[in-house]
């Protein structure tokens, strides 16, 4: 009686709905051009949307909005950041590439100024 109390039990937790997880940021779920458009009206109006989103939609709500800003601020430095190094990498990978061809250049440039004069 018992194994079929907790067959009946366990088949009942299976087919209940999960509930849903309230801890989870419903602003990194929203698309690139939504969120694009959110940051950029937080920003432009940057004391008052942060007061308005408290007021509104209550302290975890904008918990999740500044989590998201944040977020979303250090993906950017990251990219940033991580871009200017391969460009200055390949700057000076080429630079050292092509060191003879630049020395060359200036000892004929110099050789055709002095002879100007």
């Amino acid at each position: 009686m018992t194994m079929t109390t907790e067959k009946t039990q366990r088949r009942q937790s299976v087919t209940e709905p999960v509930e849903k997880d309230d801890s989870v940021n419903p602003y990194l779920e929203l698309g690139f051009l939504r969120f694009a458009l959110l940051t950029t009206i937080v920003t432009a109006f940057f004391p008052w949307s942060l007061l308005a989103n408290l007021l509104f939609k209550g302290l975890a709500d904008t918990k999740f909005l500044i989590a998201a800003l944040l977020r979303d601020y250090l993906q950017t430095l990251l990219a940033l950041t991580f871009g200017i190094v391969i460009l200055l990498v390949g700057l000076v990978t080429t630079f050292f590439y092509f060191w003879p061809s630049i020395v060359t250049f200036a000892v004929d440039l110099w050789a055709w100024l002095m002879g100007l004069f």
